[in-house]
């Protein structure tokens, strides 16, 4: 956890308090007429405010209504949408939020950036607001389901399979794009289809991070188990490079609350392009809790279930995948263990996790990798 998590989005970034207002002031301007507020949810690296304002609708004859002027009645309507504020080393690419749009459909926000003078460096983005209610907010703290909930819990998992199907190559053939090898001197994967691919963060480092994390993960059992992902990778000859959501976690979820199911997928600013599988961690939390006393991480009763549900829902959209389920399995165990392997410490994703000090981390590993803690 960040030790930073009880300062506000200003302090954190070692901004004053006061330049919450001049930011305020630079958005107001920026959309004369327009009611500027913060929005309700804010996230750790961004700040996000609602615009609205009310628009007059055509007037239309009404015989008899309260509103009613003349015999006609006026309607008005609400236009509304989010303007977000993030520090340049958490900045949202609009390109890579067009592409996420254009893979995964309404349920990813429109993004248009502004040329606004912020304090700070800070970008200002424009988006549309994703109906929904974070998944974080509705997630069950019990491991035992009542008829409904396991009905809206089918909801979840099946539409999240359902939209982890369309980055699939529809062709079902054609897994990489054309490209000519690219020798790099930081990889152990030289020219190959990973190392052509996969040029973001996350993406450019697989092998060098899961060397180290063989090497530094706090227990022998997860240490073998990172050393176990990196050999059954470096086996693979060829796979699907699809562009990847880089915090799937269920914050970032969102969910229709009367069914569950997903109606949105937010914060693109960690996307980058990986390999098809990699972000199926965010599987992992939809299918249990944290139990606070004392503070582990519980799967649901009928998990296994759920979890069956997902790959056959995956499969009836893109039955391709079956031939190559074996490899989605091992990206899905890279994803674990770069995403909890490592510590975000502000950004500075570089740390291996320790015992104790990132407890969450470490627990998450264990669970999801099904390795016994150490």
């Amino acid at each position: 956890m960040s030790p930073n998590l009880s300062l506000s989005f200003w302090g954190r970034l070692g901004l004053r308090e006061e330049d919450s207002e001049v930011c305020f002031s630079a958005i107001k301007a920026a959309y004369p007429g327009w009611h500027v507020e913060s929005f309700g949810d804010q996230g750790y690296c961004s700040f996000t405010l609602r615009l609205s304002r009310i628009l007059p609708d055509t007037i239309e004859d009404i015989s008899s209504d309260n509103n009613s002027v003349n015999g006609a009645s006026r309607h008005h309507r609400q236009q509304s949408h989010l303007v977000q504020i993030r520090p340049i080393q958490h900045a949202l690419d609009s390109n890579t939020a067009l592409a996420a749009r254009k893979t995964y459909g309404a349920v990813v926000p429109a993004v248009r950036a502004l040329d606004c003078m912020l304090p700070g460096n800070l970008q200002a983005v424009e988006m549309n607001i994703v109906p929904g209610t974070a998944f974080s907010k509705l997630r069950p703290n019990s491991p035992f389901f009542d008829p409904g909930t396991w009905v809206k819990q089918v909801h979840l998992i099946t539409s999240f399979a359902t939209l982890m199907a369309q980055t699939w190559p529809k062709d079902d053939v054609s897994y990489t794009v054309p490209a000519a090898p690219r020798l790099r001197t930081d990889s152990s994967v030289e020219g190959t289809w990973l190392d052509r691919l996969c040029n973001g963060p996350v993406g450019a480092n697989i092998v060098p991070k899961l060397c180290r994390l063989a090497l530094e993960l706090p227990d022998e059992a997860l240490r073998q188990s990172a050393g176990a992902a990196l050999n059954r990778l470096l086996a693979v000859k060829e796979h699907p490079v699809v562009l990847c959501h880089g915090d799937l976690i269920p914050s970032n979820v969102l969910v229709d609350e009367r069914d569950w199911y997903v109606s949105g997928l937010v914060d693109w600013a960690e996307a980058e392009q990986l390999p098809f599988g990699m972000c199926f961690y965010g599987l992992e939390e939809m299918l249990g809790f944290w139990d606070e006393e004392p503070c582990v991480f519980r799967y649901f009763e009928g998990s296994e279930v759920l979890r069956k549900l997902f790959w056959e829902a995956l499969l009836r959209e893109r039955p391709g995948v079956e031939r190559c389920r074996k490899e989605v399995e091992i990206m899905r165990d890279v994803g674990v263990l770069l995403w909890y392997g490592f510590a975000w410490d502000e950004g500075t994703i570089d740390r291996v996790v320790e015992e104790g000090r990132d407890a969450e981390e470490v627990t998450c590993l264990r669970a999801f990798l099904e390795v016994e803690g150490g």
